[in-house]
């Protein structure tokens, strides 16, 4: 209250940029810099790091670890604040029940140059608001349920390279659609599975 010649300097995004709009103040916007919340290994060479934003970015080499259940994965405490998961380009598997049940995933992203190889049982099981993914042309094995129960995907880009995927991958899709290459492994699983 008061203010003449005030000018805001906010951050893209922030409560602050809101402010300024919803008040009436000047303001000019930076970039928005994420900070770190949490951070640690997720695997032999693998590490994982947190943003505010809500990204979970996967860096290292090598593979992410199996876990005995999506209640002791080291991001476990975080998961409802998880927006996005970024897999580095270096990471060649994804272990039992790495990324299952973050119910507020909404992107999952593969680095350029990707190595991956394979999404083991439960990889990404229970992410909910995933609609679209397109998994890299290195990877040929995907786990029972690496995909299941993930109501909102409507499409997976599945490389032509793919000559495994189990039964019940995709169990419990709605809409699901598969994006595969003509007289592929992978189109032969959509029609006998009726994907």
């Amino acid at each position: 209250q008061g203010f003449r010649n005030l000018t805001l300097n906010v951050a893209a995004g922030t409560y602050a940029e809101t402010y300024a709009k919803e008040n009436g103040i000047s303001y000019v916007t930076r970039a928005y810099v994420p900070t770190v919340v949490a951070s640690g290994a997720c695997g032999e060479n693998a590490a994982w790091t947190l943003y505010d934003s809500g990204k979970l970015v996967i860096g290292g080499s090598g593979a992410v670890q199996d876990y005995k259940s999506q209640l002791v994965t080291p991001w476990v405490s975080y998961r409802d604040s998880i927006k996005a998961i970024e897999i580095g380009a270096e990471i060649t598997s994804i272990g039992r029940y790495a990324f299952s049940h973050l119910y507020e995933v909404k992107s999952i992203v593969f680095a350029e140059g990707s190595k991956l190889e394979k999404i083991d049982v439960t990889g990404f099981y229970y992410d909910f608001h995933v609609t679209s993914v397109v998994l890299p042309e290195t990877v040929t094995s995907l786990g029972t349920l690496a995909f299941g129960r993930m109501y909102e995907l409507k499409e997976l880009y599945v490389p032509q390279g793919v000559n495994s995927i189990a039964d019940n991958a995709f169990q419990g899709f709605r809409n699901l659609t598969l994006n595969v290459a003509a007289g592929t492994y992978a189109e032969t699983y959509a029609k006998e599975n009726g994907i």
